[in-house]
């Protein structure tokens, strides 16, 4: 496709695609403002794929069959991920070890007093006691959603860029 018969909103649908794309991997910065960056990025993006489908009233336009795959991307991968993250709930609270925590409930109830730093090394002894455990837990729960949304992205982005439209943008694949 060259640069004069691209059609009218062309860069919005990959503006659109670059913002999702960048507030997921801005979702895994550990640092509580680039979070927050990424979370308003990620809503701000589907807002906008909202507003586009709205504004544009030929149901056969290219914006308006990507806006709707971005969309349905966006609604099915959430679905996923709440259902991961139950799944992720019960299987961690079934499996993990808790007597980190036990010892110092224990200590609470006895009427000890503990402070910030006590809280924070039972917090370290009980993340540790359960690494493993919380990686394998959250590859097989939340790993799905989160695949399925890279995929989608990267398929939407890739057809998009060539000007192409998807064959079933309200597909689930």
């Amino acid at each position: 496709m060259t640069e004069n018969n691209r059609p009218e909103y062309y860069g919005r649908i990959l503006q659109v695609y670059a913002a999702l794309v960048a507030s997921v991997v801005l979702s895994f910065v550990p640092y509580g403002n680039v979070e927050l960056v990424g979370f308003v990025l990620f809503f701000a993006a589907w807002i906008a794929a909202y507003v586009f489908r709205t504004r544009n009233k030929d149901e056969e336009s290219l914006v308006n069959n990507h806006m709707t795959y971005i969309i349905r991307t966006v609604w099915i991968a959430s679905l996923l991920l709440s259902l991961g993250f139950v799944f992720w709930l019960a299987w961690f609270y079934a499996a993990a070890d808790h007597s980190a925590y036990q010892l110092m409930i224990n200590q609470i109830l006895q009427g000890a007093q503990v402070n910030e730093a006590e809280v924070e090394e039972t917090l370290q002894g009980y993340i540790q006691a359960n690494l493993l455990l919380l990686i394998m837990i959250s590859t097989l729960t939340l790993g799905p959603g989160l695949f399925y949304f890279i995929y989608r992205m990267a398929n939407g982005l890739s057809r998009a860029i060539k000007g192409y439209r998807i064959a079933k943008p309200k597909g689930w694949f």
